[in-house]
């Protein structure tokens, strides 16, 4: 999921199915054998799948919530789609072995716990892990969840038959066994940290097995879950669901959820206003006085995104300004950034200074404060490195001024509003930054054509991007190896950064299953970028929710926009 004006989806194809987790499975009661990729399926249908319902049913707002998005989902089956409407709407229907809770914590969902090196559910060599299941969950339909649905699952997906959205994590799992309907064994082939966000949800198999393919199931549009809402139909503009007096975590308090799709955010502002719409979705932080203007029948809630604002240093010893690899300018550049007013002047105060990439996660060195605002100690560090103010006010040194171009996507008020306060930070300090903005078709395009980022051809640059899926790993942002060259071009290290002491980090923490020890790790690749000064980060996106005051209970967490982690608890005045 990435925001209007973030960096696109770079490997989003590839981390799509790490974005927030579930699990579910279901057959016969007994033992199941263990299943091996791409089994041989038969049939034409789909038995017991409700059909799509007639247009006209009318919304009855009784007891009932109606959630405004501004995207309609291509499919409700999660592995064939990578659109985040899709995925919000899954997780009203299905869940999954983890999930993530209003503080970010990984926590268990059809799994019973969390697996460990210290219980023995994670294998010493870390390829094996057990994980134990929760008895008594029923899909929608009645059928129980067993580990038998786990390997189907992974079996569908790895299947060549199936064109999912991504492989990417199972493939690396050898075999799935069963040995038990509350017991699924996931045997890797090598260690892989990411096992968390692996079965962000299942499928049952007691409907899906006779298929050859599930590229054009009824399912997919129509789907069985075990969450605490069921499916009930999907027509032009709304998809209605049922409340599912059987949810493991108990019956939600609301009948019946609405999920309407409306043309664009505006719209979507415009039914909540005329209190059409409970909840709207999706919000961006141009809407924060749109939003804050319907108080008191609406309330606005703000939330920091994962997503972080930060600008690039170009640190390709040939391409970019040789003054970007002194350490004393990279930190004198984020001591001159008045960051606390940015927050106040353009975020209405509501944001959140970013420390590191793994801000409000599991992951984050608690001990890392943000750069203070320390103009004076940003002269200090620069006069000390030989940077003298000239007659006009910019710095020199042996002949070079200490001046580049800075470039951003052009058109988004917010962003140019924060460039033209930095500049003159910058100014204050003697350092010169000249605003060059691109359309983010140019500034995005790849290094074949030439495009600003991959090709290493600009000196400073700002976008959002962060750890956006659930795990950690952005280690393709930072490894030497993924610097884009004409040998690779499609390499995702846009800051052309390359630290042989990161890099060890960094494939230390990719076969460290155990999530303590992968922390210990995290806090020191921290540590190093910050100390460095890699990059400039400055605040967190907001989330923006616009909630109707009937509403109870809506607690959006931080960081991965699943709104609907408790969706069991809202309800209505």
């Amino acid at each position: 999921m990435v925001k209007i004006g973030s960096a696109p989806f770079r490997f989003a194809l590839i981390l799509t199915a790490l974005l927030t987790l579930a699990l579910a499975g279901c057959q016969e009661s007994g033992p199941a054998p263990t299943v091996a990729p791409g089994p041989d399926l038969a049939g034409t249908s789909v038995p017991g799948v409700a059909t799509r319902a007639p247009a006209g049913t009318p919304i009855n707002r009784d007891n009932s919530l109606v959630i405004g998005l501004r995207d309609e989902p291509d499919t409700l089956n999660y592995y064939y789609s990578n659109k985040a409407a899709a995925d919000w709407v899954i997780r009203l229907i299905n869940r999954g072995l983890f999930s993530f809770n209003d503080h970010n914590d990984l926590v268990p969902e059809l799994a019973d716990k969390i697996p460990s090196l210290g219980d023995g559910s994670i294998a010493p060599d870390g390829k094996t892990i057990t994980v134990t299941l929760r008895s008594g969950v029923k899909w929608h339909d009645g059928q129980p969840v067993t580990a038998a649905d786990v390997a189907f699952t992974w079996a569908v997906v790895t299947n060549p038959a199936n064109v999912v959205a991504t492989r990417y994590g199972y493939d690396q799992i050898e075999a799935v066994d069963t040995p038990d309907d509350t017991t699924a064994v996931l045997r890797f082939k090598r260690p892989f940290a990411p096992w968390p966000t692996l079965f962000p949800v299942l499928l049952p198999r007691h409907l899906l097995a006779t298929l050859t393919t599930l590229d054009k199931a009824d399912y997919n549009r129509a789907p069985v879950g075990f969450g605490p809402f069921k499916f009930a139909s999907w027509q032009p503009g709304v998809i209605t669901l049922d409340r599912n007096p059987d949810y493991w975590r108990g019956a939600p308090q609301l009948d019946h959820v609405y999920v309407r799709f409306l043309s664009d955010r505006a719209a979507v502002l415009a039914e909540v206003a005329a209190e059409r719409v409970d909840v709207g979705v999706d919000f961006t932080e141009t809407s924060l006085g749109d939003i804050a203007g319907l108080e008191p029948k609406a309330h606005l809630i703000a939330v920091p995104d994962a997503l972080i604002e930060h600008y690039l240093f170009n640190l390709d010893e040939d391409r970019g300004p040789a003054f970007f690899q002194e350490e004393a300018v990279r930190k004198a550049i984020n001591l001159a950034i008045d960051r606390q007013t940015i927050l106040q002047r353009f975020l209405s105060g509501r944001g959140q200074m970013a420390r590191t990439f793994w801000d409000n996660s599991f992951y984050e060195n608690t001990l890392i404060k943000p750069y203070p605002f320390e103009p004076d100690t940003a002269r200090r560090l620069l006069s000390e490195a030989g940077w003298k103010v000239s007659k006009d006010g910019i710095r020199e040194k042996n002949g070079v001024r200490l001046s580049f171009t800075h470039q951003t996507i052009s058109g988004s008020l917010l962003r140019e509003n924060v460039q033209r306060l930095i500049q003159q930070n910058l100014s204050d300090v003697g350092i010169e930054m000249t605003i060059e903005n691109s359309p983010a078709d140019r500034l995005f395009s790849g290094y074949a054509e030439g495009g600003p980022l991959a090709s290493g051809s600009y000196e400073m640059a700002g976008y959002s991007d962060g750890a956006t899926t659930g795990d950690p790993d952005v280690s393709h942002y930072f490894r030497c190896s993924q610097v884009p060259t004409d040998e690779a071009p499609d390499g995702a290290n846009w800051y052309r950064l390359c630290d042989a002491e990161l890099d060890r980090l960094l494939d230390e923490q990719a076969q460290t299953v155990d999530r303590e020890a992968r922390k210990k790790i995290y806090d020191q690749i921290e540590q190093i970028m910050y100390d460095r000064a890699y990059m400039v980060l400055l605040y967190h996106r907001l989330d923006l929710y616009a909630v109707n005051a009937r509403v109870k209970n809506f607690r959006p967490p931080t960081i991965l926009q699943a709104w609907w982690w408790n969706a069991q608890e809202w309800g209505v005045k």
